[in-house]
């Protein structure tokens, strides 16, 4: 995280209770580490995807979607791709205990939504109820609303643990240089230069599974693919090392909640 980075952040921990603040990002706002704000962060994936890391977890946010992060959440944004163009949106709302708006989620919308968004990030990275009321009580009555939509939809939330051992750092990084391969866990052991019994009791002992853990990251990077090349499906499959389109498609289906084709089709909006 660098320094405009880090002011840019405390400019809105600072910031007057009745203002929404905008920011469009694109490279240099991807790697930002843990930090929290009171107000709520709506993220729009113009281009290239996202991912968050929050509650020991870390969740992937498809191009051509939202991500609702609600107010006092420790959380982490980052991003593998080349081409990567956010609107953030810092929004005070509160909401009653127990609504869902006060969840995390990623959303998908209709072109109701785009709309309104695009309208609303038009505002040159300030809407103050101080100095436009109708336009502030127009953005929040906006931003309270979209979740309820009825056309606009939960992405299931499959998320992998965000590991933070040290030990496991050399067994990720090598999976994540390989995924084209036939990666067996014997590979990554002597990569790692650990037993395969030794390598798997550091899998168990953080929650998750070999196999899972190693298919969420073919699927995420199936989906920066998407957003960052002309590849068609068939190419993807086979550089994310699937050996059938088939076999992606189900998998994909697996981890996501949906088709590749159903989750995708936000990028058109």
């Amino acid at each position: 995280m660098n320094e405009e980075q880090k002011e840019y952040l405390r400019k809105v921990a600072s910031s007057p209770a009745e203002e929404v603040l905008i920011k469009h990002t694109e490279r240099e706002g991807m790697h930002l580490e843990l930090h929290t704000h009171d107000k709520y962060q709506i993220v729009h994936t113009l281009q290239g995807t996202l991912r968050v890391e929050l509650n020991g977890m870390e969740y992937f946010v498809p191009e051509g979607h939202l991500c609702w992060i609600p107010s006092g959440l420790l959380h982490a944004l980052s991003s593998n791709n080349s081409k990567i163009q956010l609107v953030i949106f810092y929004v005070p709302l509160k909401f009653a205990k127990g609504d869902r708006r006060s969840d995390f989620s990623i959303y998908n919308y209709n072109k109701w939504a785009s709309e309104n968004i695009h309208f609303l990030s038009d505002s040159k990275g300030l809407i103050s109820k101080a100095t436009d009321k109708d336009l502030y009580q127009f953005c929040l009555s906006f931003f309270r609303q979209l979740p309820l939509a009825s056309s606009v939809y939960e992405v299931p939330l499959n998320g992998i643990i965000a590991v933070r051992d040290s030990r496991l750092e050399p067994a990720l990084n090598y999976i994540n240089e390989n995924l084209a391969n036939d990666i067996q866990l014997e590979d990554v052991a002597q990569a790692s230069q650990l037993s395969v019994r030794s390598l798997s009791r550091l899998f168990h002992d953080m929650g998750i599974r070999y196999t899972s853990y190693l298919n969420y990251q073919r699927i995420t990077r199936a989906m920066e693919l998407m957003a960052d090349s002309e590849m068609n499906m068939q190419q993807i499959a086979f550089e994310t090392g699937f050996s059938s389109p088939a076999n992606f498609n189900r998998t994909f289906k697996q981890i996501m909640g949906c088709s590749p084709t159903t989750l995708n089709k936000g990028r058109n909006l």
